[in-house]
């Protein structure tokens, strides 16, 4: 059966909600009335699909993904390095690289590319995460072939002109200097480089010294290391056969070599020792808060655990919003969140409260974390939370492109080829003790604490719990080193 495009879904939903709304106006209240809506419908199995993969004689892993009806073919390319890469005391060459990739290429300029895309109507884009970066593209079927060689092009034969590396440094700048303006985004950048030692505690995008000092023979040297097809994985997923996607990669990225040796591959990443941090900016409007802890990898054993733990924490109707929102009125929102890769991965739990409020705000979310290993979760409370998690898997993935992402993390990851279903049966197993008991390891250990806001506020308040708390004047920190000061 076809997947129904979401657009069109939410414009007929659309037209009956309108349309209902119509009748209800011309239609008088009945006093005495009763409505009943009707039972939900039983939840359907989600199938999906298992890839094919081959690898070329160059060393570059292709996987392909069969879906049959799509009008779109996408693509994503990993390449391993990311910004854990990034030399010491210079974070931001690797997001800084992705950001030039669709900058001009070969003997095409950057205007030239973009006309390029523009008339085929496809995407290109690249992205660097802590372990891998990412470039991926779309297009009709018919004018794929043609969007996958500006792809392979832009990815061997990057130009980095001079020109366009400055633009991409003040892009850069602008990006860094607006996310640290926020206290949100700023604590949790504090809580990634405060969470993992080197080289994972890394802001992906740098610091504005950094990109700032970033000179053109800095990129290419990152590029060199790390753009190779040897490690890389190539998805490709849309209407075709995996024979037909296995001969345009060969094609198209078959002569892609890459010079020099390997660089070593990335360690896993290893817990810093838990502080709590108060980075004190005076013009915030509020306060963030962020407790954070490493987490499961995710090919281990109590990942799936781990998933469910949080989803039991996090949303409208988890537990930190519950205690923080809806019975305090604390925030207008609490929520964790869970990211599990190859080399790292740490749980987050995150509001945003009044100055004066962040001391009980902070309480209460110590007390809610640590709940989840001593109050059992009920099995409604399981079963509501679990299926909020797999909606959302599933929402991920019904376009091409979510589809082949999530295809590609996971073998980047490490994964099995059947990692889709097999993740999705492994999360219906989890039930109420596996959650306790890997809460009550896990959320014993000393967290990592983070508070951005004006310290004047609430610090007297924190230091009552927390006498050792670490405190930051926003001026002053260096997320590029460890101890956060210059």
């Amino acid at each position: 059966m076809k997947r129904t495009h979401l657009s069109a879904v939410l414009l007929v939903t659309a037209a009956l909600v309108g349309a209902g709304a119509a009748r209800a106006q011309e239609s008088p209240i009945v006093p005495g009335a009763k409505s009943t809506p009707p039972p939900p419908r039983p939840q359907r199995a989600v199938r999906y699909p298992t890839p094919v993969q081959t690898t070329l004689p160059n060393g570059l892993r292709v996987l392909a993904v069969r879906v049959p009806g799509s009008a779109l073919v996408a693509a994503d390319l990993a390449l391993p390095g990311g910004a854990a890469a990034d030399p010491d005391g210079a974070p931001g060459l690797a997001a800084l690289t992705a950001s030039l990739i669709s900058r001009g290429m070969g003997h095409r300029s950057a205007k030239e590319v973009a006309v390029a895309l523009d008339a085929l109507g496809a995407t290109l884009n690249a992205s660097a995460t802590t372990e891998r970066t990412d470039i991926t593209t779309d297009a009709l079927t018919a004018r794929f072939p043609a969007a996958l060689a500006i792809m392979a092009e832009a990815v061997a034969e990057p130009a980095f002109a001079p020109d366009e590396l400055t633009l991409a440094k003040q892009r850069a700048s602008s990006g860094i200097l607006l996310a640290n303006g926020s206290p949100s985004n700023l604590a949790n950048l504090v809580v990634q480089r405060a969470l993992f030692a080197n080289p994972f505690g890394r802001p992906i995008s740098g610091t504005v010294r950094s990109v700032a000092a970033t000179q053109r023979d800095a990129v290419v040297a990152y590029h060199r290391a790390y753009y190779r097809p040897s490690g890389s994985v190539l998805t490709i997923g849309g209407d075709l056969t995996p024979a037909q996607a296995f001969a345009l990669a060969q094609h198209l990225f078959g002569a892609w070599t890459a010079s020099g040796p390997a660089p070593a591959p990335l360690p896993t990443a290893a817990p810093a020792t838990a502080r709590v941090i108060v980075v004190d900016q005076p013009a915030a409007g509020r306060t963030a808060i962020a407790v954070a802890r490493p987490a499961p990898l995710r090919t281990a054993s109590d990942w799936a655990a781990a998933s469910i733990a949080n989803s039991v924490l996090s949303g409208y109707s988890g537990r930190l919003n519950e205690e923080i929102r809806v019975k305090r009125g604390l925030s207008y929102g609490a929520s964790s969140t869970y990211l599990s890769g190859r080399y790292a991965a740490g749980t987050s739990a995150n509001t945003l409260v009044e100055h004066a409020k962040a001391a009980e705000a902070l309480d209460v979310m110590l007390t809610t974390l640590a709940s989840l290993g001593t109050a059992p979760v009920a099995a409604d409370e399981l079963g509501t939370r679990r299926t909020s998690l797999l909606g959302g898997i599933a929402s991920s993935i019904e376009t091409t492109g979510g589809l082949v992402r999530a295809v590609t993390a996971n073998a980047f990851n490490g994964l099995p080829l059947g990692a889709l279903g097999v993740s999705n049966a492994a999360l219906t197993a989890v039930d109420p003790a596996a959650v306790t008991r890997f809460a009550s390891a896990s959320y014993a250990r000393p967290p990592t604490i983070v508070l951005v806001g004006d310290a004047s506020k609430f610090l007297d308040a924190v230091r009552k719990s927390h006498p050792d708390v670490l405190v930051v004047k926003a001026t002053d920190l260096d997320l590029a080193g460890e101890q956060l000061t210059r």
